[in-house]
């Protein structure tokens, strides 16, 4: 059943609203990263920890990604760091599985991105125009927008830097 919060949310992704909200908490997260996602065209960029299965373990939000990867969709990944196999979430795999492909590219956050990035919460923006932007981590908090270029531009921005500064973690093919 959807609630409420997510009919919201994607009836503002759907109409392209610029009003920004904050979103808290685990499943708010994955609710707007899944809208985000599903409104996307060009391009999306997400710096995130590990793709963590707090937010993405969930078979609605997988099967959102699964779509997303299969539109062609340039995804660009930033992870703080890269778990171990074991410890992987079904996302971070599908995405690393996915990261074969030239349209999506991961890479792992060096020490000059981490100082660039140091004040900087996780984020996702999609097609310069779509955000969540995290302001506390330790419980999902963040802005989020589907129409806000301005901010967006500027989040684009510090992450081409950032990535600019890192290693792949896979080649894609070109």
């Amino acid at each position: 059943m959807i609630s409420d919060y997510e009919k919201s949310v994607n009836d503002l992704a759907n109409k392209d609203a610029s009003f920004q909200f904050e979103n808290r908490g685990a499943n708010h997260a994955r609710i707007v990263v899944t809208a985000i996602l599903n409104s996307s065209k060009n391009i999306v960029y997400m710096y995130s920890g590990s793709l963590n299965s707090d937010v993405t373990e969930d078979e609605n939000f997988l099967s959102t990604l699964d779509g997303f990867l299969d539109k062609e969709i340039t995804f660009k990944l930033l992870l703080d760091y890269l778990p171990k196999e074991n410890e992987q979430s079904k996302a971070l795999k599908k995405v690393l599985d996915a990261s074969t492909n030239a349209h999506v590219i991961v890479k792992k956050i060096s020490k000059e991105a981490k100082k660039l990035l140091k004040d900087t919460g996780h984020f996702i923006v999609a097609d310069q125009k779509a955000y969540r932007y995290e302001t506390d981590p330790s419980e999902y908090k963040a802005l989020c927008n589907f129409n806000d270029k301005e901010l967006s531009k500027q989040l684009i921005e510090l992450f081409t830097l950032s990535f600019d500064l890192c290693e792949y973690y896979l080649q894609p093919k070109t």
